[in-house]
């Protein structure tokens, strides 16, 4: 139990309000998983290069697929988006690419690129800058 308010436990609401804000960072998400899951450093590392991994691949493959017009490829990929926001603990993130996904599925017309660049501008600390493949390769 934390027994101080600077220790206080992270909650997915702090990092709504948080995204609402401000580009998220690393340090916010590693507290999060700290706080939230109880793992050690060395598993918290892995657990969140592979949600970064995830992150950007699926921004690059939800923006490819609504270049090409393949809605429903784009609500997959942000289905997949959405998943990997919610183990992070920005619900506010995660519902932004429910409405991508939702939208791809019954192909609305919504101004999915907004969308997109409002995830990428809140999500900018944890694009990775490599191909995803080289960080999977080291790790």
């Amino acid at each position: 139990m934390p027994n101080s308010e600077n220790q206080r436990m992270v909650s997915p609401t702090s990092l709504k309000n948080i995204a609402s804000t401000s580009p998220i960072t690393i340090q916010q998400i590693e507290k999060y998983l700290q706080d939230a899951t109880g793992l050690t450093t060395a598993q918290i590392e892995r657990l969140l290069l592979a949600a970064r991994i995830s992150i950007t691949d699926n921004l690059a493959k939800t923006r490819e697929a609504l270049e090409k017009k393949e809605y429903t490829t784009m609500g997959e990929a942000a289905h997949t988006l959405k998943g990997t926001l919610l183990q992070c603990g920005l619900p506010e993130l995660a519902a932004k690419a429910k409405t991508i996904e939702h939208g791809g599925k019954n192909h609305s017309t919504l101004p999915y690129a907004q969308f997109l660049d409002s995830l990428q501008k809140d999500l900018v600390e944890l694009v990775l800058k490599k191909k995803a493949k080289e960080h999977t390769d080291r790790a």
